[in-house]
C-alpha cells in the first residue's frame, strides 16, 4: 500500500522504492507504544516523503537522481504531528 502511494504521488517506481526504503527507516526509529494509529502514521510519512521529493523536483530539476531530495532539502518531520 505505501509503495502504490509514493508511486501514485511521484509518477516514478524507483522514486517511490527511495520514499518508502526513507519511510521503513522513520518507522523503525518511531515509539510505537506512543502511536494510536500505526497505519496512519506510515501513510503520513510515506506521504510527507513523497511531497519533499516532488517539492524538490519541481524546484531543481536538475538535480533530481543526482544527489536525491535529503542531500538538499531536510526531510518532513513525522514526530511534529501527535498521533497520541
Amino acid at each position: 500500500m505505501l509503495f502504490t502511494v509514493a508511486c501514485e504521488m511521484l509518477g516514478s517506481a524507483a522514486d517511490a522504492e527511495d520514499v518508502f526504503q526513507k519511510a521503513w527507516l522513520w518507522w523503525v526509529k518511531a515509539d510505537l507504544a506512543q502511536m494510536r494509529d500505526q497505519r496512519a502514521y506510515l501513510v503520513r510519512i510515506t506521504t510527507r516523503q513523497a511531497l519533499t521529493r516532488s517539492e524538490f523536483a519541481a524546484v531543481c530539476p536538475a538535480q533530481k537522481g543526482i544527489f536525491g531530495a535529503d542531500s538538499v532539502l531536510p526531510p518532513r518531520q513525522p514526530s511534529q504531528t501527535n498521533f497520541t
